[in-house]
């Protein structure tokens, strides 16, 4: 039996529904044990078929809009006139389709079912379906503690480096330890703090290390000499694909986990993919090894059979950070394109690595009593610099990326790999830079295009690119212009600094095509931050108006990471307002650009919410005089692009950069703050040694429990989708409906367990026992990546001192769609002594809180 229900997050954030509410598997099998072991594995599944894309999916607003609504699923998608050449058959499966680059002879087309149907007919078996060749995974080493001599002494060094305890501490320590602290012998052997870097120093030798760079530049007649540190790049990759002359260096870094990693998630050649349904193919954007760009460089390598040729992207991050009130640091980090997002973007293994710490240098005036020509001319010397770093930096990676290099691949294959640099992750200040342009002031401000100044609010319009050509031309012209004025009029007419640019001399690495759309700073500092959200507060100060926004977002429920801000201001305002249709398609667009998988279809409903947004903010600009000629605003232009070829801009934003401020915060404070440069960079060596062996241990210690852990493994865990939590006591029907001041309760429960849940009726005298719960954690395959996802609801009245009843949608249908209150998760007990799991949602015409027990509903999890 099953009854239509949901469960579903806040308003206004995307919601999980459930198709149904269903025994899936025999009652033997779902039924646990006991009831520790019910209490622990829950029951059986919820299977999660769709998300319902809160606020966004208002038909009558989009309607008023001109603009169609968009699709609740891929059920509700009706095929358009592009798509119905892509009709391959009436399959009424829900797969997606990956199709590789015709370089990739070992690759074929592969299939991921969404839906558990089956596959067209002329497709691949079940067996084939998106398989993974098994990798060749050595065991740990003996002693994963190398090169320290124990993992007693392992494990105290990284106890007592890590948190930078003081050199004279660790001196007392190990003093007392090897004096007998302790009545047992001590593993650790360290006799003081310069016997434990001798150790330290060794495993150093396990990683990439730094070394030191030197460039000259003149300014205004002076020789400017600037030291910097830096690793070599191409070893860095190495840790990905192994150098043949640096294999001892990189030996400890293929254990078995990073083996999996290196054959199981690195993708080395380009590939296409579609999501499929009802015979219909739409282009799918996910990740930038599924863009055009890498695809394109890929058609121009070599392609000779059973030698591979692939193409290795790098992505580069740059940024100033604060460390102290007078200190700016500039770190450069490096992450390998070919790995997925999650793993790229995070920190750890596999995650981007420190590459640099980029010259800055010291304005040797005063920049207020600077003029426009002094001005410029420091900041050409700042780019001058900049490159010459650049020059040194990636001189590694310039033989390879022209010529390619043999190497030794993670999965035992050699590969001719040419390195490049096709995504820079940056805000506009070193984008520019990066670009070797003129700032936002220049008459052609983007580092991307040549659009003029007073063009930069036509967002919908296209303007000649920037090329390594073009600009290169230009420079060169500049060059041999005949004299100064000439000179500074070619420059100044494509916004261009005399600077040569690096990355013209890097193939595949073109700085403008590789300046990326940035959600940080194009939206939540751009856009938004600073300008919509601003004029919003003047306007409201203007007309007198403040608090109501802050008190309807205090009514907010929470949810996991929803961020809640308890000090805003606001006022209601009638629909047909400029400023807010103008926020509304702002936020229909920053929706759509932030997801983690764009399909061609979306990118079409982008399209006409630029159209749309542009349209409303002239409007502002009649009404309120607000100018949207600003570079942020222009690089609307590029995101339709940058999805094309780069994949979703959540794969490139610079958030993941800017948290690695605080960790070059917390190394500074760890030197003695004099030439803190060569300091920063040994206490990420030790960083990164410390990590390499902790992993190296952790897979030791995983390889020798895998017996214990096989004898404790539950056979059923694998099938829960969902667990129960934060239990009360047990308690019976009859005093839980005392207790809820509700004297129908218990009958309504009875009613629904008879009609819905039991085989044989329950009796007026049977009791039946209840353990109510306050939170359920559950698992289900998100709409947005089709990826598995874990949410917790919560029906608590007391939950940090706020009552927090979660919403749900009840019936997946969209037009019976309701959305409800969680009131109440109840595992009941049986006469049989069979447990079965019971949602209770708030009658759906009710909305507040005080109502929710009158005329309330039962949902049937299971047992």
């Amino acid at each position: 039996m099953c009854v239509h229900g949901a469960i579903a997050n806040s308003p206004g954030k995307a919601s999980v529904t459930t198709r149904k509410l269903v025994r899936d598997a025999p009652a033997s099998k779902m039924r646990p044990r006991n009831v520790e072991d019910s209490e622990r594995l829950g029951a059986s599944s919820w299977k999660i078929s769709q998300i319902i894309l809160g606020n966004f999916n208002n038909a009558e607003f989009l309607d008023a809009m001109d603009v169609d609504p968009p699709p609740v699923s891929m059920e509700e998608d009706a095929p358009t006139e592009a798509d119905a050449s892509n009709k391959s058959g009436s399959a009424s499966t829900f797969y997606i389709k990956t199709v590789p680059h015709p370089h990739n002879e070992s690759g074929t087309t592969s299939y991921i079912l969404l839906d558990g149907g089956d596959l067209p007919g002329d497709t691949p078996g079940p067996e084939q379906v998106a398989a993974h060749p098994q990798p060749s995974v050595p065991s740990p080493a003996c002693k994963a503690w190398a090169p320290f001599r124990t993992r007693a002494d392992f494990e105290y060094a990284e106890s007592v480096v890590l948190p930078n305890m003081p050199r004279k501490w660790v001196d007392t320590q190990l003093a007392g330890i090897q004096a007998g602290w302790s009545n047992s012998p001590s593993n650790i052997t360290f006799r003081n703090y310069e016997h434990m870097e001798k150790s330290l120093a060794a495993a150093r030798k396990y990683v990439v290390q730094f070394q030191r760079g030197e460039v000259e530049a003149d300014f205004q007649g002076t020789t400017y000499r600037f030291e910097f540190q830096y690793r070599d790049p191409w070893q860095f990759d190495g840790r990905f694909a192994i150098r043949p002359d640096s294999r001892r260096t990189h030996s400890l870094i293929f254990n078995s986990l990073f083996a999996f990693a290196l054959v199981l998630q690195s993708t080395r050649y380009p590939a296409q993919k579609f999501v499929c349904k009802d015979g219909v193919e739409i282009r799918l954007f996910d990740e930038a090894y599924t863009g055009n760009k890498w695809w394109n460089i890929q058609n121009s390598l070599p392609h000779i059979p059973r030698m591979p040729h692939c193409y290795v992207p790098l992505s580069l991050w740059l940024d100033k950070g604060t460390v102290t009130k007078r200190v700016r640091k500039h770190p450069v980090l490096l992450r390998p394109l070919f790995l997925p997002s999650n793993i790229r973007n995070a920190s750890g293994n596999g995650g981007g690595i420190l590459f640099a710490y980029m010259v800055m240098p010291i304005d040797p005036a005063d920049p207020s009593d600077r003029n426009a020509a002094q001005t410029l001319a420091w900041a050409q010397f700042k780019r001058e610099v900049m490159h010459k770093v650049f020059k040194i930096i990636f001189a590694p990676l310039l033989g390879p990326a022209k010529h390619g290099e043999l190497l030794t691949c993670g999965d035992g294959i050699q590969r001719v790999c040419y390195p490049g640099v096709p995504i820079t992750s940056i805000d506009g200040e070193e984008a520019c830079s990066v670009s070797a342009c003129r700032a936002a002031l220049a008459n052609f401000p983007c580092p991307r295009c040549l659009v003029h100044h007073n063009d930069l609010d036509k967002i919908c319009k296209t303007f000649p690119l920037r090329t390594t050509e073009t600009m290169k031309q230009f420079y060169e012209d500049a060059i041999a212009a005949p004299t100064k004025t000439e000179s500074e009029r070619i420059l100044q007419s494509v916004g261009l600094h005399a600077t040569e640019n690096f990355f013209w001399s890097l193939p595949n690495s073109d700085p403008y095509s590789a300046n990326s759309y940035d959600l940080l700073h194009s939206d939540e500092s751009g856009k938004w931050g600073k300008h919509l959200w601003v004029l919003l507060l003047e306007v409201l100060k203007e007309n007198g108006f403040k608090g109501r926004l802050t008190l309807n977002l205090g009514k907010i429920p929470r949810w996991p990471n929803l961020k809640h801000f308890p000090n805003v201001t606001t006022e209601d305002y009638t629909d047909d307002s400029a400023l807010i249709h103008c926020i509304q398609f702002y936020q229909l667009y920053r929706f759509l650009i932030g997801l983690e998988c764009i399909t061609e279809d979306m990118i079409a409903r982008l399209r006409k919410y630029m159209a749309k947004y542009e349209k409303y903010c002239k409007l502002v600009k009649d009404q309120y005089g607000k100018d949207f000629r600003y570079y942020k605003q222009h690089a609307c232009t590029h995101v339709i692009p940058d999805i094309e070829d780069k994949g979703p801009p959540a794969g490139y934003s610079t958030r993941p950069g800017e948290g690695f401020h605080q960790e070059v915060k917390e190394a500074f404070n760890q030197t003695n703050f004099k030439n803190t440069d060569p300091q920063l960079a040994r206490i990420d060596e030790n960083k990164e040694a410390f990590a390499r062996i902790r992993m190296a241990i952790d897979e030791y210690d995983a390889l020798h429990s895998v017996a214990q852990e096989e004898d404790m493994f539950d056979e059923d865990a694998s099938d829960v989708q969902w667990t129960l939590g934060s239990p009360l006591k047990w308690t019976t029907a009859e005093q839980l409906q005392q207790d809820l001041k509700d004297k129908n309760f218990a009958a309504k429960l009875r009613v629904f367990l008879n009609d819905f849940v039991v085989d044989l009726p329950l009796q007026p005298h049977d009791m039946i026992e209840i353990k109510p719960h306050r939170c359920i954690r559950l698992k289900y395959q998100s709409c947005v990546n089709w990826t598995e996802k874990t949410d917790i609801l919560r029906c608590n009245p007391n939950f940090h001192n706020n009552r927090r009843y979660d919403h749900v949608l009840v019936n997946d249908k969209p037009e019976d769609l309701t959305v409800a209150h969680l009131v109440q998760l109840l595992r009941c007990r049986l006469p049989d002594k069979s447990l079965h799991d019971i949602a209770v949602a708030s009658k759906p015409s009710l909305t507040f809180l005080n109502d929710l027990i009158d005329g309330d509903m039962f949902l049937r999890a299971g047992n």
